[in-house]
Parts: structure tokens; C-alpha cells; sequence
């Protein structure tokens, strides 16, 4: 579980710094990988892991100079692949972010499909979702003053086989928690969405007071399940994934401090957590 998430964020290097297609050995991967387990997260129970031996071949979809294009995330659906990311010239407290979509028969030829903008409000952080046979794509969105954050939103867009991808519909949080930080709309910052069995599953940080699991039945209106304890060190964001046992697991960033890696057969009511590398983003 882990192994893949790593890998993920391993070919999102990758394919920034590409040129052209080339082959990307994974036996590579997998020593830098080693390292980190041999390392750094001796008390992950062995059986989290697997090894993968294959290759990779990495193609550059988009370039631009003085353009960042970052916050990828890539799925297949409806006999294509579908990718998604943002695009501003800085990585934050720059021009609002907008989120462009490609489409691709066989993941080499890359068509621009879709533009996303919202007056105003960054957008962010661009990411699918699978619920059985409908997928949807979910988007952060930011507000600023003098480059503190002064409001926090989210969006949902459907897919569908016939009109491709449809209009933006507010995503919103239950908002029962006193917010410590000032900043208006929802009150955390949903990171990625999983679904299971039905049920739509999240991480929500606000940077202070908020690092939760958050659930919802229509993937549109969110619920604080109050599922994790204080957690130090400034947890942000986090992306769960199921198993095929039903098991999950959750791997969270902290800003001040080494990533944990939690897992739970009951999400809503209690976690174990383990771990200790620092990542830079988990995607």
C-alpha cells in the first residue's frame, strides 16, 4: 500500500523533468524504496509491503516555460485515460490556479480537453474519484489577503459518457467545529476523496485546530467522524486507500515532523498509526 503511494509520487518527478519517452527501470525504485524501509519505517508490519518489478515509460504531456503544472493526478475511465492538474506561474500567492484536463486513447498521445477557472479563487490540488461506474473529479479552492488564507472551498464535476465532464456543484463540510484560524466556507481542507462500499472517505486539515476523517453519502456533503486523536506536528495532508480485505489505510504529511501511516478496519472509530519518514507531498 505504502510502496504504491511512494511510486506514485516517484513518477510524478519523473514525468516533470522529462524531455521525451523513455524507459524508466522500477528495480530503481524499488532500491530507493529499500532504503527508505530499511531505514526509516522498521515497525510497518512487513506484510504492507510488496514488491513491484517492471518498466516505466514516461512521456512529457505539457511544458511551457515560466508556467508551473503541478498537482497531477491521472485515472482510466470510459476506454480512456484521463489527466488532470493545475497551472498558474507560482506554486502559491500567485495568479488563481486554473485546472486543465487531457484525454488519451493510449496514455502517448496526450488532447487538451477542458479548462476549469473560478474569478477569484485559486484552484487546487485536482483530483479523480471512482464510485463503481461514475466518476467524478474533486477541486480545492483558496482565497487570500496579503497571502494568509482567508477561505476555503471545494467543488465536485461528474463525468459523464455523453457530455463529458459537466458543471462544477459546491462540496461542502458540516462546519460544526470552531475554526481557530479565521477562514470562512468549509472549515478544513479536503484532500482526496476514496470511495467504499457507497461511502465517500476524506482527510480535512485547516493547518490549526482541524485533522479529521470525514465521510459522506452523496460525495457532496461532508461529516466530521471524529475518528483521530490529537495528532502533533501539524498533520495536513493525507490519502486513504482500501484494500480488498476492507482494511484501510491512511498516509499523512505533517509539516513539522515524519509522515505516519495509519491503519483501521473501523475508520470512524479507531486507528493504529506507525511509521517514520518525511515526504514532501502525499499525492
Amino acid at each position: 500500500m505504502i510502496k504504491t503511494i511512494i511510486l506514485s509520487c516517484i513518477i510524478c518527478v519523473f514525468s516533470s523533468c522529462t524531455t521525451e519517452i523513455q524507459d524508466v527501470n522500477v528495480t530503481i525504485i524499488d532500491e530507493i524504496i529499500e532504503e527508505i524501509t530499511e531505514e526509516t519505517i522498521d515497525d510497518v508490519p512487513a506484510e504492507i509491503f510488496e514488491q513491484i518489478h517492471d518498466t516505466i515509460s514516461i512521456t512529457r504531456v505539457a511544458s511551457e516555460e515560466g508556467r508551473t503544472k503541478a498537482f497531477t493526478d491521472i485515472t482510466f475511465f470510459d476506454n480512456q485515460f484521463f489527466l488532470v492538474f493545475r497551472e498558474s506561474d507560482k506554486h502559491a500567492f500567485g495568479e488563481d490556479g486554473v485546472i486543465h484536463i487531457f484525454n488519451s486513447i493510449d496514455g502517448f498521445q496526450w488532447n487538451f480537453i477542458k479548462e476549469i477557472t473560478m474569478p477569484g479563487i485559486d484552484l487546487r490540488d485536482p483530483s479523480f474519484a471512482l464510485n463503481g461506474e461514475e466518476l467524478s473529479m474533486y477541486i480545492h479552492g483558496s482565497k487570500y489577503e496579503n497571502q494568509i488564507i482567508t477561505q476555503f472551498s471545494a467543488y465536485n464535476l461528474k463525468y459523464s459518457k455523453i457530455n463529458g465532464w459537466l458543471a462544477p456543484t459546491d462540496v461542502l463540510l458540516d462546519n460544526l467545529t470552531v475554526n481557530t484560524n479565521n477562514i470562512s466556507g468549509n472549515e478544513a481542507w479536503p484532500w482526496r476523496i476514496t470511495w467504499h462500499n457507497g461511502t465517500a472517505y476524506t482527510v480535512g486539515y485547516n493547518g490549526s485546530n482541524i485533522f479529521d476523517l470525514y465521510t459522506s453519502e452523496d460525495g457532496l456533503f461532508f461529516k466530521r467522524q471524529y475518528a483521530f486523536e490529537n495528532i502533533p506536528f501539524v498533520p495536513s495532508e493525507a490519502r486513504i486507500r482500501v484494500d480488498a480485505n476492507g482494511e484501510f489505510f491512511v498516509l499523512v504529511r505533517r509539516n513539522t515532523g515524519s509522515t505516519l501511516l495509519g491503519r483501521s478496519h473501523n475508520p470512524s472509530e479507531e486507528w493504529e498509526w506507525f511509521c517514520n519518514r518525511k515526504f514532501g507531498s502525499i499525492v
